[in-house]
C-alpha cells in the first residue's frame, strides 16, 4: 500500500452524493422525514462496529473465533498487484453492507492539520485521508514513524483521561484499512469508504479502548462523539481469499497523478 500512495499526499474520499448509495448498501430501513440519511448510516455503522469490538475484546487473538462470530477477518498479506507491496485479503465471507475494516490513526481538525503541514510534519506521508467534515486521518501507524509516535502519545493521554485498559487499540485486527490498495486496471473496487463518528453512548470503556483513532485535540466532555474515524464497507458480497480494493478517487485534474492510477468507472 505504501507504493500505491507514493505520488500523492492525500487520498480523496467519497463525495456527498454517495450518501444515498451508502444507505442503500448499509441498511434496508426506510428513511423518514424524521431521520437524516447520515444518521441512518451512523446508526448502522456504529451497531456493526460495536459488535466487532465486543468479539475483539473477548478473543481478539483467535482468528477462528472471530470468523465464527463475525463471519470474516481482514488479513494483511502480499498484494496481487505487481509492485504494490502489501494488501488486505478477507478470511471468511462478508455480505454487502458489512463493515470490513477500520482506518486507524490520529484525527486532526482541518486547522491543526494545515498548521502542522506548513511546518513539514507530514512530508512524505502517504496515509492521509480527509473526512466530509474536513478532519484529516493520519493512518501512518508503522513502528518507528513520527506519526506512530504521535499516535502512541495520544493513546497514552486517552488511556489516562478515559481510564482505558490495555491492550493498544492497534491490536484490533480490523484496524487495517490503511493497507487496502486501489484496484488495478480492469478491476472494480469491492469496498467503499464511510465516515464513522464513534458515539460515547455506544462504547463503554472496555470497547472504547479498541477504537483505533485518537484526536490530536481531545474532545470536550459534552461532545457526544468519542472519536472520529473511517471504515470500509463491502459494496457487494466478498468471498474467502479476495483482495480488498478501494477507489482512491484521485482528482483527474491533478498534474501529479501516479502512473499506476486508473480511474474507476461505475
Amino acid at each position: 500500500a505504501t507504493i500505491t500512495r507514493a505520488a500523492r499526499s492525500e487520498m480523496q474520499v467519497q463525495e456527498a452524493d454517495d450518501i444515498d448509495f451508502l444507505c442503500s448498501i448499509l441498511t434496508t430501513a426506510s428513511l423518514t422525514d424524521h431521520k437524516h440519511p447520515r444518521a441512518v448510516i451512523q446508526d448502522e455503522v456504529n451497531r456493526q462496529i460495536q459488535n466487532i469490538l465486543v468479539h475483539q475484546e473477548k478473543q481478539g487473538d483467535n482468528i477462528d473465533y472471530l470468523v465464527s462470530q463475525i463471519g470474516y477477518v481482514p488479513i494483511i498479506g502480499p498484494s496481487k498487484i505487481s509492485g504494490a507491496g502489501l494488501g488486505v485479503y478477507l478470511q471468511g465471507r462478508a455480505q454487502k453492507g458489512q463493515v470490513i475494516a477500520l482506518y486507524p490513526g490520529v484525527c486532526y481538525t482541518h486547522e491543526s492539520f494545515y498548521t502542522l503541514a506548513q511546518l513539514g510534519v507530514f512530508e512524505g506521508n502517504h496515509y492521509l485521508i480527509r473526512r466530509f467534515d474536513g478532519c484529516i486521518l493520519d493512518g501512518n501507524v508503522s513502528v518507528g514513524s513520527s506519526s506512530a509516535r504521535t499516535f502512541k502519545m495520544l493513546e497514552d493521554r486517552d488511556t489516562a483521561r478515559l481510564q482505558y485498559r490495555a491492550p493498544s487499540s492497534l491490536s484490533n485486527r480490523y484496524a487495517v484499512a490503511q493497507q487496502v490498495n486501489h484496484p488495478p486496471r480492469g478491476t472494480q473496487p469491492n469496498v467503499v469508504l464511510c465516515e464513522v463518528d464513534y458515539l460515547k453512548a455506544c462504547y463503554p470503556t472496555t470497547l472504547a479502548s479498541l477504537i483505533p483513532n485518537h484526536a490530536f485535540q481531545s474532545s470536550l466532555d459534552e461532545d457526544p462523539i468519542l472519536q472520529r474515524g473511517m471504515a470500509i464497507i463491502a459494496k457487494g458480497d466478498i468471498n474467502q481469499g479476495e483482495e480488498l480494493y478501494l477507489d482512491y478517487r484521485f482528482s483527474t485534474k491533478s498534474d501529479s497523478l501516479p502512473e499506476w492510477y486508473t480511474p474507476c468507472n461505475g
